[in-house]
């Protein structure tokens, strides 16, 4: 209640003990506390809800169907938001929006339909926390990227979570060993990522060449 200006704290959350959580649905704490035997706010953000599934579409079915059983005051969630960010962007350009190729999908099921020259990844990577997810992403760029990958991410100085999920941190020399099957590191550089909230990340920038 009240995000993102002063949120209001210490209301009891209920339906964490849900039957909709599963092998394959899982709650992630965020801005919570336990008091009493109970869990309660404690931030914003307060959870993230993630599902896993054969499609995209059916995983986002089932993440909506935990939603809809967790309860506090004044709770709110927003729904996927790639959608909108998509459409927005394509009625900002207008007609040279004709000119993209406009794609939607999960990194982890995405299989190209041609080749890049470039491929510049902003804070997607990071959220790849085991290793066959970052082995499939690694073969992906390999084979699909024929000269530039840049790829920026978490630093070592950075969150360990965003949005309530886990992240991975990294250096340059980590980037590098992970992709030097095909590439070779040509530049990195550290920046202070300002965000929406005027809170700040660290973030490091990789560019690496085939």
């Amino acid at each position: 209640k009240n995000y993102p200006n002063e949120p209001k704290l210490g209301d009891v959350i209920d339906g964490l003990d849900s039957d909709e959580i599963s092998a394959d649905k899982f709650i992630f704490h965020a801005g919570t506390s336990f008091e009493k035997g109970k869990i309660k706010t404690a931030g914003g953000r307060v959870l993230g809800v993630t599902a896993k599934a054969k499609s995209l579409k059916e995983a986002k079915e089932k993440v909506y169907e935990l939603v809809k059983t967790i309860k506090f005051d004044g709770a709110q969630y927003r729904k996927d938001i790639s959608d909108k960010a998509l459409e927005r962007t394509q009625n900002r350009l207008g007609a040279e929006a004709k000119k993209v190729k406009w794609i939607q999908a999960d990194i982890n099921e995405f299989v190209p339909e041609r080749n890049y020259q470039c491929w510049h990844d902003r804070a997607v990577f990071h959220f790849l926390t085991r290793k066959n997810e970052i082995q499939r992403y690694s073969e992906i760029v390999g084979n699909y990227v024929d000269q530039h990958l840049i790829i920026s991410t978490f630093s070592k100085a950075g969150p360990t979570k965003c949005s309530g999920l886990p992240v991975k941190q990294y250096t340059a020399d980590g980037l590098g060993e992970i992709f030097q099957t095909h590439y070779t590191p040509a530049q990195s550089v550290d920046d202070l990522h300002m965000t929406p909230f005027y809170t700040t990340q660290a973030f490091i920038y990789v560019h690496l060449k085939k």
